[in-house]
Order: structure tokens, then C-alpha cells, then sequence
């Protein structure tokens, strides 16, 4: 149990109290009023975080049924921490390729070249946070996405 609850982190939290009259820092972002992004394939990304975090993004992204072509290797400062919830997917990491399905998840640190399709005939689902996108490893330095030559691996 140690490893989900830290005994340092539990011992300080049972120390700090809040005053009843401290403000919640609670958000609900409902369903219908998520901000949503729509690419040209179908993938869709659905914001779900109430307001813009630094360093952070969180995102339901759907992916239609069979990938025709898959995208473009991409890379980018930070990691990126996937869960699939419905179907399967496949994720390439360099030369590498992992087929996740419901439930699996993933974790990889977002300078290595990647990419992320459905290659089925059903739709699926996945539940993404990238973390530093806009830092260069080891340096704190803006970046951007980038696609890899597509001779690399599709």
C-alpha cells in the first residue's frame, strides 16, 4: 500500500486542516461543455480539465474505426500517460509497436518518436495526460510538436 499512499504523505495530511470557510477547489466539467478539437481523420480530443493548467494537458481522444493511413510519427518535450477505455489501440513507440485494449495503459517519455491509431474495424477511446509538452528534455526550453520523417516507421 505504500507505493499508492507514501506513510510521510498520509502523516502530513492528517495534520493539515482546512477552515470550513476555505473555498473548494472543486471543478466539474460536464460532458456537453468540453472543449473539443476535431482532426481531420476523425480523431477527436475532448478537453477535460475546467481551465488551462501550465505544463499539463488531459484529454479524451476518440478515434474512429480503422485507420486508413496511420498519422505521422510525432515527438515533443515531456511524457505522455495513456489508459484505453473502450477498444483497442496501437501505440508505435521508434520502431517498436504496442497494441493496447480496454483497460491497459501506457507510459513513455514523449521525446521518443510516436503514434497512436486504431487499426480495427470499432471505435475506441482513451484517456490521455501529457505532462512538459512545451519543454526540451534537460533544459526547460519551448518546443513544439514534430513529425518525423515518415521513412522512420509507420
Amino acid at each position: 500500500m505504500s507505493y499508492f499512499f507514501p506513510e510521510d504523505d498520509v502523516e502530513q495530511e492528517t495534520k493539515q486542516e482546512l477552515p470550513a470557510s476555505e473555498p473548494s477547489e472543486l471543478h466539474v466539467v460536464r460532458s456537453e461543455h468540453r472543449d473539443r478539437l476535431e482532426f481531420t481523420d476523425g480523431v477527436t480530443w475532448e478537453n477535460l480539465l475546467p481551465q488551462p493548467e501550465p505544463d499539463m494537458e488531459w484529454v479524451l481522444i476518440n478515434y474512429p474505426p480503422g485507420a486508413p493511413e496511420p498519422p505521422p510519427l510525432l515527438r515533443h518535450g515531456g511524457k505522455d500517460y495513456g489508459m484505453v477505455i473502450v477498444g483497442k489501440l496501437t501505440v508505435t513507440l521508434g520502431f517498436e509497436e504496442y497494441g493496447l485494449q480496454s483497460g491497459d495503459s501506457i507510459a513513455f517519455d514523449a521525446t521518443t518518436p510516436h503514434q497512436i491509431s486504431n487499426q480495427t474495424t470499432e471505435p475506441a477511446s482513451a484517456v490521455w495526460l501529457i505532462r512538459n509538452r512545451h519543454r526540451a528534455p534537460d533544459r526547460g526550453s519551448p518546443v513544439t510538436g514534430e513529425a518525423v520523417a515518415s521513412s522512420a516507421h509507420s
